[in-house]
């Protein structure tokens, strides 16, 4: 059989086959096929064979493997590409036929040489991302999750790569089929290890220490880059005891908080419709307040006057303690009352 002298055999597959080679006779490769036993009627022989492509865009021709001392041939041949756009002049020797749905091209040959001429250049791919921002302001660090869902159109990715991270540090990433993510100058790449054609979603966490209490916060995008298009939701929360304002809006409105998705305890809520999108927040700490409720018991018998109390109380604008000393359960006292036994009028409490 007569090889293209461009291309690289790499398997032979058959029946009854003992070894096969490759030789040089001139300018032509020829592949020898050695049986164990003579074959009658049909045979199937099938080859895989490779070219390298080193540089996009690419011109040249499609030539096939030919068979030798054979008195009538006949065949197909099918185009497929994959994240590569195709244009042909007219063949030679082929004829062209309706085509399979996920072929590009199919032919039928008709003479020798077969020769199909090919023009190959990159299919650029067409990225749209839909984003959920949740920041979340405590009192020593802002938090910022990211759920991106992607939708890759046209050709495959491999990776994506986001920005920016200034002031931020990545403290998590997630998603199906994340093979690696680093962050470099300051940028995250994500590196998947499939190819990516439809959708797929990604979530990033952030994290910003602050060292003292902020007077205003600023919360920029995580844009993906040489994306055709970002929309975002962005919903702010905060701890007990801080109160978030809207400062200033540049890209993205405000709108209530009802309408963003997967709400839980946001109470503030934007959309842009662009990629690029500033928000600035005014904040303040509040002061905590005790709301207390008491309710007095007096009883009265046979020489004997008692009295108990019950106390309900709320505390408002407080962070969250619970993982303070003072606070574990083996110092933590519930509320509840004495009356001693042989103090009329006295009473001890207990919080």
């Amino acid at each position: 059989m007569n090889l293209p002298p461009s291309q690289t055999l790499v398997r032979v597959e058959g029946d009854l086959i003992r070894d096969w080679r490759t030789k040089l006779e001139g300018e032509q490769q020829i592949l020898v096929v050695e049986l164990i036993q003579p074959v009658e009627k049909s045979y199937a022989l099938t080859l895989y064979s490779e070219r390298t492509i080193e540089n996009l865009p690419f011109a040249g021709e499609l030539t096939l493997p030919q068979p030798m001392n054979v008195k009538r041939e006949s065949g197909s041949l099918e185009v497929v590409a994959q994240d590569i756009e195709v244009d042909t002049d007219p063949p030679t020797g082929l004829r062209q036929v309706n085509a399979a749905a996920d072929v590009w091209a199919a032919y039928r040959f008709y003479g020798r040489p077969a020769v199909l001429p090919v023009r190959l250049r990159r299919m650029e791919p067409v990225v749209n991302v839909a984003s959920i921002v949740t920041a979340r302001m405590d009192d020593t660090k802002l938090t910022v999750m990211n759920a991106f869902t992607l939708t890759v159109e046209k050709a495959g990715i491999y990776r994506v790569e986001l920005l920016p991270l200034t002031g931020f540090t990545v403290t998590d990433v997630r998603g199906e089929e994340i093979e690696d993510w680093k962050q470099k100058d300051g940028r995250l790449i994500v590196t998947f290890s499939n190819r990516v054609l439809g959708q797929r979603k990604i979530q990033v966490c952030l994290e910003q220490t602050q060292k003292t209490f902020p007077e205003q916060l600023t919360i920029v995008p995580l844009r993906l880059e040489k994306a055709a298009k970002q929309t975002s939701q962005i919903g702010v929360a905060s701890s007990p005891g801080i109160r978030l304002k809207t400062a200033e809006l540049s890209g993205l409105r405000e709108i209530p908080i009802n309408d963003l998705t997967a709400r839980t305890d946001e109470s503030l809520a934007y959309v842009a419709d662009q990629a690029d999108w500033t928000l600035k927040l005014a904040a303040e700490r509040l002061k905590p307040r005790i709301i207390a409720e008491v309710f007095n018991l007096v009883t009265i018998g046979d020489g004997l006057l008692g009295g108990s109390a019950t106390i309900r109380y709320a505390i408002v604008n407080h962070g969250d303690d619970r993982d303070s000393p003072s606070t574990t359960p083996a110092n933590r006292r519930e509320n509840y009352r004495v009356a001693p036994e042989g103090s009329p009028g006295k009473m001890a409490l207990w919080l």
